[in-house]
């Protein structure tokens, strides 16, 4: 017959630690899973806050038209949402209520550039 077979060489084995090896390799998922989730609750309210903010710069606007500061912030979400005939028409309208004030100034300035970029070009004979 053949050698027994002992548990001796068990003794040294740490299973604690295999087991905690074992179970952090399983938890990796769950935990970007947890991760991702936490970034996507932060850009929900980021949004929320953000759909506030641009519902009061609507109402500015409608409630006291002649407002520069509102249709000038009102191009800028628009720009900033590529929404570039929104854009152009609350920086027009800012440009137009002061056109000597640095708001004034900045939004006939967009107002150009975006006009110039716009612009077709010919192409050269």
């Amino acid at each position: 017959m053949g050698s027994p077979i002992t548990l001796s060489g068990f003794n040294s084995i740490d299973f604690n630690l295999i087991l905690n090896t074992i179970m952090q390799q399983e938890r990796q998922p769950v935990v970007a899973l947890e991760a991702q989730k936490k970034s996507l609750d932060a850009q929900k309210s980021t949004f929320g806050s953000l759909a506030s903010k641009l519902g009061a710069l609507e109402s500015a606007v409608e409630r006291w038209p002649e407002l520069q500061e509102a249709h000038y912030q009102l191009a800028v979400v628009a720009f900033a949402h590529q929404d570039l005939a929104h854009a152009v028409t609350e920086w027009d309208r800012a440009a137009e209520l002061d056109p000597d004030s640095e708001l004034g100034r900045s939004a006939a300035q967009f107002v150009t550039l975006l006009a110039a970029d716009e612009a077709p070009t010919t192409p050269a004979p």
